[in-house]
């Protein structure tokens, strides 16, 4: 669908140069035909220019009405996918590297290894998102940049909705972690009966933020809508190069060169505006490929992502004994305060 429209979009683009270079040579050859404008034909007197105006008014009136409610779709789309999509995902990520970094807070190679691997499966199923968007099954890019082990790796390739299977293992780790073995490092979550439910319910809120975005790619735009819509883009198109044909060569015959360039701008201006509303609503339909100007930033996102919540881990890090060594730092709060007021 997505090709089609940017297939359609392209053409339009580049049959806007022809409707201006048609019109202008048109009118120079009618103009040369004529001479002046005595000896223009009835077909091109001032009546029917100003009716072939008048009728290309009402036509751009429709389109540019068709065409607001087509892009503002398109860009309620894009901002739902980019906030209720990937900034759920990432605010339960978030949440969850929150509560893992308050749970399991010593800098041992236990603990860090809970920490590093709900963050690592975290932004691999932000990175996977993008994949199955895209139609990419290719797996080794995540695998080299450390994403993704080899056994996850083989694990996964088979299966579908690659992203939301990694938040399976998230909340299955999780159970593991308040319920399991304890000599395979299970039942080590403080508080099991309330941490597990909650952090497993960030879980399901990351998996459902990603079904919720892939919903939107997975889903078209209807056939007969679009259809409509570039039908009336090119009755504008055609009805333009007509229009500005007759009106810069009645122009061109009474000397009035303000006017036939006025309308040469015209020529190019509309239908150029038009062919590109198109395509940009056409690119804001599936910003996960990461392709074009309009979609996501995938790494960035995932950099900050990374970025962002070992800032959580380290915090807890840092100040895992400062609450147990006294409160110096409520004083000096309290002395600001006062000098405050």
């Amino acid at each position: 669908m997505e090709a089609l429209l940017h297939g359609l979009a392209r053409i339009w683009h580049m049959t806007t140069w022809f409707y201006a270079v048609a019109s202008c040579l048109c009118a120079l050859i009618i103009h040369r035909w004529a001479g002046c404008a005595d000896a223009l034909p009835p077909t091109l007197s001032e009546s029917t220019a100003t009716l072939l105006v008048n009728l290309l008014h009402s036509i751009r009136t429709v389109t540019v009405f068709l065409l607001g409610f087509f892009l503002s779709a398109c860009l309620n789309r894009w901002w739902a996918m980019r906030n209720d999509g990937i900034g759920s995902l990432w605010g339960s990520m978030n949440d969850l590297s929150l509560l893992v970094a308050s749970y399991f807070p010593r800098d041992d190679p236990e603990d860090g290894l809970v920490r590093e691997r709900l963050l690592r499966w975290s932004v691999l199923s932000h990175e996977l998102m993008y994949k199955q968007a895209m139609g990419d099954e290719n797996l080794d890019d995540l695998v080299q940049c450390g994403l993704l082990e080899q056994d996850e790796q083989q694990v996964l390739q088979p299966l579908p909705s690659k992203g939301q299977v990694v938040w399976a293992w998230a909340s299955s780790y999780i159970a593991h972690l308040a319920a399991g073995p304890v000599d395979q490092g299970g039942s080590r979550l403080p508080f099991p009966v309330t941490t597990m439910p909650a952090m497993q319910r960030l879980c399901c809120q990351a998996r459902g933020a990603i079904g919720a975005t892939l919903s939107y790619v997975d889903t078209q735009v209807p056939f007969r809508y679009m259809h409509a819509l570039g039908l009336v883009v090119a009755m504008h198109n055609i009805m333009q190069a007509i229009t500005s044909t007759v009106v810069i060569a009645r122009a061109l015959c009474k000397q009035n060169y303000i006017t036939a360039s006025v309308e040469v701008l015209c020529v190019v201006f509309f239908p150029t505006v038009f062919a590109g509303l198109l395509n940009v609503g056409a690119g804001m339909l599936n910003p996960l490929r990461s392709c074009s100007d309009t979609d996501f930033p995938r790494g960035a996102f995932s950099y900050f992502m990374l970025s962002e919540n070992r800032g959580f881990h380290q915090g807890c890090l840092q100040l895992q004994n400062k609450w147990f060594s006294g409160s110096p730092s409520n004083k000096v709060a309290s002395s600001s305060c006062g000098n405050l007021s």
